[in-house]
């Protein structure tokens, strides 16, 4: 049996994440994983973020063999307390796939030894790099599916609509905040730990790449290109926009009560009231002090309904009307009086557009 390791071709990975029968180790350092990382991949690193910094500092400042000296006695520690203590290591048969940057040392150290010992294994060609470029390439290559655009004012729950209709009815829904992990609005960050741009475009990636072949319709969720700190890239912008447009409406009060729901849930954290606050403060200067004074004051006294009714109003409904298309050959309307009543048009309309 050979002990060189495979090389696996890139454009062979979403096919492997499909079929999910291999495991994916990516060995570069925790920070560098944390800003991104293939899906489904775990982090072994074979330099710590210290040893990282320390050996690249010396490669480039002093020796480059020295340096690879001590990069190389560092990763044989490294792995070797992995084969020793990693319970991933207890299972010979599974197939493991390793990525560095660029599949280049760092992969081959890890790839080499577990082939020695009889691993099953291969090498991502051109690493984490080449995955960056084929998440580039899909999201400059829009699907070819329609999309069936929801738009509407804050608190119409349209993100919660829309994954209760991709479920019931199963129709792919590229979910924006999701990817983003933020709502959307000013206040979309609180309680959740958004994702950067590289992150948030490797969910994108994903979600273009397992959609079904024959797949015709997309629902989306319509959105400004700033989704938190992440920006929909443009091609997908533009192609999310040039479809079939819903605008959805509920009431005002109902959509407050949608919004304290979202936001607050049934007993708000004192971090999630002083982090709305916060929010609020920064508003100032855009929206005068007598409009942030308003809103802190309800949400101090636990008026929370009082306070989405103030936030819907003067801040958020005027952003959406601007944003409004009211072109009605363009623009498909739905208003109902209750939650449930939307879910329920909703659903007939798209049902209609898709057998059309």
């Amino acid at each position: 049996m050979t002990t060189i390791p495979n090389i696996l071709d890139h454009h062979a990975l979403p096919q492997l994440l499909r079929e999910n029968k291999c495991q994916i180790i990516d060995v570069r350092s925790p920070k560098e994983f944390d800003i991104d990382h293939i899906p489904t991949a775990i982090n072994l690193p074979v330099l710590n973020n210290d040893e990282h910094h320390e050996i690249g500092k010396e490669y480039i400042q002093e020796s480059k063999p020295k340096a690879k000296r001590r990069a190389a006695a560092l990763i044989a520690r490294n792995i070797a307390d992995y084969l020793d203590h990693h319970p991933l290591f207890d299972n010979f048969k599974t197939p493991f796939l390793i990525t560095c940057y660029r599949g280049g040392q760092r992969s081959q150290a890890f790839a080499h030894i577990l082939k020695q010992i009889g691993y099953h294994v291969s090498i991502l060609e051109g690493g984490y790099k080449s995955y960056r470029q084929q998440v580039q390439m899909a999201y400059n290559t829009p699907p070819l599916a329609k999309g069936l655009t929801v738009y509407g004012p804050s608190g119409t729950g349209k993100t919660r609509l829309l994954r209760t209709i991709s479920q019931q009815e199963n129709i792919p829904f590229m979910d924006f905040e999701h990817y983003a992990n933020h709502r959307g609005s000013r206040f979309g960050g609180l309680g959740l730990n958004p994702r950067n741009q590289k992150n948030f475009e490797t969910h994108i990636w994903q979600f273009i790449t397992q959609l079904p072949e024959k797949n015709s319709h997309i629902l989306v969720e319509g959105e400004s290109r700033h989704v938190g700190k992440s920006l929909i890239p443009k091609p997908l912008f533009e192609w999310m926009t040039s479809h079939i447009k819903i605008w959805v409406e509920l009431p005002l009060e109902l959509r407050a009560h949608n919004l304290v729901e979202d936001y607050f849930g049934s007993h708000p954290s004192q971090d999630i009231i002083d982090g709305f606050i916060q929010i609020t403060q920064s508003l100032e200067e855009e929206k005068g002090q007598k409009f942030t004074k308003k809103i802190i004051n309800k949400i101090q006294q636990s008026q929370y309904i009082e306070a989405a009714c103030v936030l819907l109003t003067e801040l958020f409904d005027p952003l959406y009307n601007k944003c409004k298309i009211n072109d009605p050959r363009d623009t498909i309307d739905i208003t109902a009086t209750s939650n449930q009543e939307l879910e329920n048009k909703l659903t007939q309309k798209i049902k209609e557009l898709l057998s059309v």
